[in-house]
């Protein structure tokens, strides 16, 4: 239990803990009160940490540069850090030392500051490239990524300018896919490094705080990764209890796991960028250089919107792309929907066009599941499973489309269809009814980047099993066009389905009244001829009007029939009361 709880310490005091190369403080209140400070003040700037609880940050800035600190913490939110550069006042009589500073809100009324410098310049002097060396960078870089329509060729455009512009060994742009495994595809390096363009990085390889964290497009920088981290004094905070946010903090420390992989590689100093690109995370700009090598804020600030202008030039042509695959699939869906114009029934007719959906689809295999039936075509599941796969779909709560190339992590009932059934395309069509792509299993291997932290990971290749080759990129765009046209058609069926219906009823109604019209004075007629005048009729003429009533009367009640299925009442499709008070009156003896 103590071994347990010793852990969770350890990790706590790690996730509060600093790069040594710049100091820390937390500030409460609108005083600015220093209720934290990092153990390394005493050789930064040669005040011990305890001594400098409880005073404000101001008093420990040059008075040259106070006023510019003192905007600084006024103007400070919690959206963007807000940064400026002062001299701290030293406590053993030596000159001040330059920082860079940055300053962030937290909740509660808590404001975190980090200063930084240059650990190699014997003078403490942090030397900016300057404005115009950022700007020339932000330009240059919006050129070379506008010059390219692949992303791949203005990911590597954008490595060889961002390498340029800050001097790493290696800059490289890795491409994060739907399952969260990476791929190197820019790799920009000095000489006599080995290229690692093509690598994959599995799924695992990034924490999900990490996630959250580039999300939200913070980037990550390290100035030492070997460096030991510098906790906090005190460890907790005084007002809050509980150790302080450093989530956003600039100078927090690495994870233990990423320092013995950046070690195994040799990599001292390293920049993560963040590539977000319509609020999903696309990419990660990755800066690694083998000593140390420190980066100004300013730096930082330029790589960060060099970054930015591709993000951003990336959701523009993403979005001109999808304008352009909506409009290929929609005459790739009506091309399909097109064939489906036979008058067996809407569903009947869709399930005998399934060899169109199987090509459009790029598919192994095509299903139309419904409650009346399945049809299918190419490579399915067999019966049973479609039936079990039709009632998990049923009973999903949303009725959206759902498209994996790993279909048995979302569908319990197809984990036993490999090699069948390894991606699904499944595009909803109300009532219960569903048209299903598949595809088979496709087994590949992938060249992995190695993780020398690990012992013989020295390189490998990963075998990927249990899923299909991944859906094409239209895909989405493919299934809402298919989706709108086969509803549009569903309904088309419908209505033309009543129209004719009603018509048929109306024509009903018209041979129906016009037999009516013709009917009666013959039934009239016949009923006179045998009623009993006095001259009774010989037995075969009597026998033969007996016929030919029995029939008009047959005919009647088909008329009947007629009319009711027109819509027309019972008593307008034949006036027997009508008949009946002629045959009465024709019954009755003439003459007294």
């Amino acid at each position: 239990m103590m071994e347990e709880a010793d852990a969770r310490n350890i990790i706590a005091l790690e996730a509060a803990g600093i790069q040594p190369h710049g100091l820390l403080f937390v500030l409460h209140g609108t005083d600015f009160l220093i209720t934290q400070a990092s153990a390394n003040c005493s050789r930064l700037i040669g005040r011990r940490p305890a001594e400098l609880l409880g005073k404000t940050l101001p008093e420990l800035v040059d008075p040259r540069s106070r006023s510019v600190v003192e905007a600084a913490l006024r103007e400070s939110s919690d959206r963007d850090p807000e940064s400026f550069r002062a001299t701290m006042l030293t406590g053993d009589g030596r000159e001040g030392v330059a920082f860079e500073g940055i300053i962030h809100r937290l909740s509660g009324g808590c404001a975190v500051v980090e200063l930084e410098r240059d650990p190699v310049l014997p003078d403490g002097s942090s030397p900016s490239p300057g404005p115009d060396s950022s700007l020339r960078f932000v330009r240059r870089s919006l050129a070379a990524v506008s010059g390219h329509v692949l992303p791949v060729d203005a990911a590597r455009a954008l490595a060889r300018e961002v390498r340029g512009f800050i001097g790493f060994d290696r800059v490289m742009v890795q491409r994060i896919g739907e399952d969260g495994s990476g791929e190197i595809v820019a790799d920009e390096h000095g000489v006599g490094m080995a290229s690692l363009l093509g690598l994959r990085i599995q799924a695992a390889g990034m924490a999900s705080d990490s996630r959250e964290e580039f999300l939200a497009g913070r980037p990550r920088y390290y100035f030492d990764a070997a460096a030991s981290p510098v906790p906090l004094i005190p460890s907790a905070c005084p007002h809050a209890g509980a150790l302080p946010d450093l989530s956003r903090a600039v100078l927090r420390s690495l994870p233990v796991a990423q320092v013995r992989h950046l070690a195994a590689l040799e990599v001292t100093s390293g920049l993560t960028l963040p590539l977000v690109v319509s609020d999903r995370l696309w990419g990660l700009v990755v800066c690694q250089h083998r000593r140390r090598k420190y980066l100004t804020h300013e730096q930082r600030l330029a790589a960060s919107l060099g970054v930015r202008v591709f993000s951003d030039q990336m959701a523009l042509r993403e979005r001109a792309a999808e304008l352009q695959d909506m409009a290929v699939a929609r005459a790739a869906a009506s091309s399909v929907v097109a064939d489906i114009t036979s008058d067996a029934g809407f569903l009947e007719d869709l399930g005998k066009s399934l060899e169109g959906f199987l090509r459009i689809l790029e598919a192994d295999g095509v299903a139309l599941l419904s409650v009346e039936a399945i049809h299918s075509v190419g490579s399915v599941p067999d019966r049973a499973m479609l039936s079990s796969f039709h009632d998990e779909l049923k009973e999903m709560a949303s009725r959206e489309t759902r498209i994996t190339d790993g279909a048995a992590d979302l569908f319990s009932s197809l984990a036993g269809c490999l090699p069948r059934a390894a991606g699904v395309a499944a595009i909803p069509l109300g009532r219960g009814e569903w048209l299903v792509g598949f595809r088979d299993e496709k087994v590949s291997l992938l060249p992995c980047a190695r993780d020398l932290s690990v012992p013989g990971n020295v390189g490998r290749e990963a075998e990927i099993r249990g899923r299909s080759a991944p859906w094409p990129s239209t895909m989405t765009a493919l299934a809402t066009e298919i989706r709108s046209a086969l509803l549009d058609l569903s309904r088309y069926h419908a209505a033309r389905s009543e129209r004719t219906s009603r018509n048929l009823r109306h024509l009903a109604g018209a041979v129906a009244h016009e037999v009516k019209n013709k009917l009666q004075p013959g039934v009239l007629a016949l009923a006179m001829l045998r009623a009993d005048q006095g001259y009774p009729l010989r037995g075969e003429f009597s026998q033969l009007a007996e016929l030919g009533e029995r029939a008009l009367h047959d005919l009647a009640k088909f008329t009947t029939v007629m009319l009711d299925y027109s819509g027309e009442s019972f008593m307008e499709s034949l006036d027997v009361a009508l008949i009946d008070e002629a045959v009465k009156q024709a019954t009755e003896p003439r003459y007294s």
